[in-house]
């Protein structure tokens, strides 16, 4: 269902935020206008205001709210501030709808231990899914643990313990000395924290009900004395994130760390034949963001990750280094020392950085939200649910938290840019919590309704998950970077980086994307291209030289297929001294008729190729240097800078591109020979004094599947 934003709601509350409000201190429910409240909560109590659907009241609401609040407490320290100056958390909770479609009915109203067997006549000792179906239920779903206070809903049991993210995430951001990294590897103390993010819902399950088997029909209150009785399902998944970020000139945030995870599982268990499946599992990480700078050298992508399925011998670790690191690439899950000490100096740094900001009057957000869903139905002889189901339950969260230091200014426009940021993001996490519901449903159904099968079904689940959000938000750009962090394990890339200089865990997402329905890799690859792409930090890239000469050519424009070519090349002028063995290549367009068919040159599927980040090739010099994709990788791109003389400032370059799909412009016209306007835009960063923008945009003559400059 497409969400209606109410735009001036968010731009408001934003606006009187921005201007020094204290927190929200009345929970208010208010209606969307599509179906949803959306639900003001300033203390774990406030969760009493929200409508008491299953795990509403004593799960979803007071785990996310601490859960985020933990956060918050993290970056309070950091920053030696009190308080937040100012901000909200939003609890999204979608109304009942007896009218929507019995199969695929978003929420329900009765607890999980009450709901009534369907069957057709008669009262029936089959009540509810039994006290560990709902525990495993409440456990996949659930943020982080239900703070002490919280109130207790007895036929909506949640178990203890709960998934750990936010005891993870805080051994990934302030490193203890009992928890050092140096140990964050399979077999160590580690484990169980990651084993807690997910996994361990499936041994949960099996203390609850220690009969369980693969050959038995699950029989929590001797069900199977009633021969309609033909076997339940139920599970459920959920995940959520945040970024840490410094308001740019435009209010526009520069994020400098992101975090997430997720994950889920659940039980199906069947009489004839007697069987039952259980399985359960997640993971989760912390990276640094292409906003993060450090001494003009951008780290985006380093970080460390964590994931592991019940079925899972042992917890699979990952180390993500950052494109320009010069290290020989290490298989991304193998122990790895350097990445591990790089990714603490930066944690200091960014440390320093972000107090450094704060107090010279920066304004510093901690933003993020999450979503969960879950539900349990009652199978009939064929194995088919009956419909609707007993239990469908779902909520999405949003919080936004503002840091001012006492020198902070405000600048004009920061309230509405900032306020129209929130507003977009409103329309994602009000929708996630449902999107969670459907991607682990759909992956249930895709791999073979077999929920210990968690190697297949939790890709499949979060690739659908940011491509519902995609899809909702519009553009895959403004989808939040912590989407994109592990809930899965088990991607088996040799190193890190793989094509299209994706990371091996973005890989496995677009592969479980293509086998979707409908496929929706264009999305994925438009929104981890954007995450892996240098942002140029918090100051705007500096004035662009200029370009006095361009040559070009394209070929196989039009034929929809990967056999395209292209090659371009010029020099730019005013560039200034250049250190090329230290530079970071962004390319932002190719081929781009602006006002016409956009980008030109995409991937061989036809997705977003761009933008491309490239860092120069070992055994470039200060004053030449190759920057290209892996050996291998399609399509191939390789970047060619030169630089005869540092003191005249001029830049010479070429770009090569093969195994690309060229579309056909729709803007050639003219005689004798109809042209068209197409730009060329790249970023030098890194060995060159901030961020650098080197555009051109030329007339290119248009042939019948040729396109040339002059």
């Amino acid at each position: 269902m497409r969400r209606v934003v109410k735009w001036w709601l968010v731009i408001l509350s934003l606006v009187v935020s921005a201007n020094g409000a204290a927190l929200a201190a009345d929970p208010v429910c208010v209606p969307m206008g599509d179906g949803t409240l959306r639900c003001t909560i300033a203390r774990v109590s406030d969760c009493n205001a929200i409508r008491d659907y299953p795990y509403a009241r004593n799960l979803f609401c007071p785990a996310a709210f601490s859960a985020a609040r933990e956060m918050v407490s993290l970056l309070e320290q950091t920053l030696g501030a009190p308080a937040p100056t100012s901000g909200f958390f939003y609890y999204y909770q979608t109304l009942a709808d007896p009218q929507h479609a019995a199969d695929d009915r978003a929420q329900t109203t009765i607890a999980c231990l009450d709901t009534p067997a369907p069957y057709p006549a008669g009262r029936s000792v089959v009540v509810g899914a039994g006290t560990p179906l709902c525990h495993l239920a409440a456990y996949v779903t659930s943020p982080g643990p239900v703070p002490a206070g919280s109130v207790t809903r007895p036929r909506n049991p949640v178990p203890t313990p709960l998934r750990a993210y936010p005891t993870y995430f805080s051994k990934l951001y302030s490193p203890a000395a009992s928890f050092p990294l140096t140990k964050f590897r399979s077999g160590s103390i580690f484990d169980p924290i990651v084993e807690g993010l997910g996994a361990g819902g499936h041994d949960g399950f099996v203390e609850d009900y220690p009969q369980f088997s693969p050959i038995r029909t699950y029989d929590p209150a001797s069900w199977r004395l009633d021969a309609r009785y033909q076997g339940i399902s139920g599970g459920g998944g959920g995940g959520w994130g945040g970024e840490i970020a410094v308001l740019g000139p435009h209010a526009s945030p520069s994020t400098l760390l992101s975090f997430g995870g997720g994950g889920g599982g659940g039980m199906t268990s069947t009489r004839r034949p007697a069987s039952s499946v259980l399985g359960a599992g997640g993971g989760g990480g912390m990276q640094f963001a292409n906003g993060y700078v450090f001494q003009n050298k951008h780290y985006t992508g380093l970080g460390l990750g964590a994931g592991v399925g019940s079925a899972e011998a042992k917890v699979q670790y990952s180390y993500n280094d950052y494109p320009a690191s010069g290290r020989p690439p290490l298989p991304v899950h193998q122990y790895n020392p350097a990445v591990i000490a790089e990714y603490q100096t930066q944690l200091v740094n960014l440390t320093r950085q972000l107090k450094s900001r704060y107090s010279s009057g920066k304004t510093i957000v901690l933003m993020g939200g999450g979503g969960m869903g879950a539900g349990t139905e009652y199978l009939m002889e064929n194995g088919q649910e009956f419909v609707p189901p007993a239990m469908s339950t779902q909520a999405g969260f949003q919080f936004s938290y503002v840091f001012h230091a006492p020198a902070f200014v405000e600048e004009p426009g920061v309230p509405s840019a900032f306020g129209t940021l929130a507003a977009e993001q409103q329309a994602l996490y009000e929708a996630l919590g449902d999107d969670y519901r459907i991607a682990n449903r759909q992956a249930y159904e895709a791999c073979g309704r077999d929920y210990s099968n968690f190697t297949c079904m939790c890709p499949r689940a979060h690739a659908t998950v940011i491509c519902l959000v995609g899809q909702q938000i519009g553009d895959p750009k403004k989808i939040p970077g912590w989407l994109q962090q592990r809930h899965c394990s088990d991607d088996a890339a040799a190193t890190a980086q793989v094509a299209n200089g994706l990371t091996s865990y973005q890989q496995l997402l677009l592969d479980a994307a293509r086998d979707a329905t409908p496929p929706c890799t264009g999305v994925l690859m438009d929104y981890f291209t954007g995450l892996n792409s240098p942002a140029g930090g918090v100051s705007e890239p500096r004035p662009g030289p200029a370009v006095s000469t361009l040559v070009g050519k394209a070929e196989k424009v039009g034929s929809g297929l990967a056999t395209g070519k292209a090659r371009l090349s010029g020099t730019a002028t005013e560039v200034g001294a250049v250190d090329l063995r230290q530079v970071t290549v962004t390319l932002h367009d190719l081929l781009n008729e602006e006002g016409g068919a956009g980008e030109l040159a995409t991937g061989r599927d036809g997705g977003g190729l761009l933008p491309l980040s490239l860092p120069a090739a070992r055994g470039s010099k200060p004053d030449e240097a190759v920057f290209e994709t892996p050996t291998g990788a399609q399509p191939k791109v390789r970047v060619e800078l030169k630089q005869r003389d540092p003191d005249d400032g001029e830049l010479e370059f070429s770009i090569t591109l093969e195994g690309v799909v060229i579309r056909s412009p729709v803007s050639c016209h003219g005689a004798p020979e109809p042209s068209t306007l197409l730009a060329t835009t790249f970023t030098l960063s890194g060995g060159v004094e901030g961020p650098t923008e080197i555009g051109v945009e030329r007339p290119w003559r248009c042939r019948s599947d040729e396109l040339r400059a002059p």
